[in-house]
């Protein structure tokens, strides 16, 4: 298993939540990232590009990191380097997570009426490959 590698951790419970890896079979991981998704899935049919881009650019922000990590969680726990690719496309520093937080805005603007998610996680795979689930 690898480690989503985050730069700018300084405190050491940051840096032990980061080092932290669950081994949790691949299936028993699908059904938990299923139910913290419950929140957002219970307003789907509603929620798309259209409304997201509706909220502040701090909240717009704030809902693409989220998702970027759950990617890297789930990156970190397949074979392969998703991963380590993730992290140097999008959490290498500040300046690059910006840029990209606004290259994902871009592209959701471009397909409103999608679920942001959705046209993120296309983002993600476009740039570090497809997200293979293995054990």
């Amino acid at each position: 298993m690898k480690l989503l590698k985050y730069s700018g951790l300084s405190t050491p419970h940051q840096q032990r939540a980061v080092r932290f890896r669950a081994k949790i079979p691949v299936g028993r991981l699908s059904a938990i990232l299923a139910l913290a998704m419950l929140p957002m899935t219970a307003h789907a049919e509603d929620f798309n590009g259209t409304t997201f881009l509706q909220w502040t650019q701090a909240q717009q922000d704030s809902y693409i990191q989220t998702s970027v990590t759950m990617a890297g969680f789930i990156a970190s726990q397949n074979a392969g380097n998703g991963a380590e690719c993730l992290n140097n496309w999008y959490f290498k520093d500040n300046a690059l997570r910006n840029k990209r937080n606004a290259s994902l805005r871009s592209n959701i603007e471009k397909f409103p009426s999608y679920h942001p998610a959705i046209t993120i996680l296309a983002t993600i795979e476009k740039n570090c490959g497809s997200f293979t689930f293995s054990d």
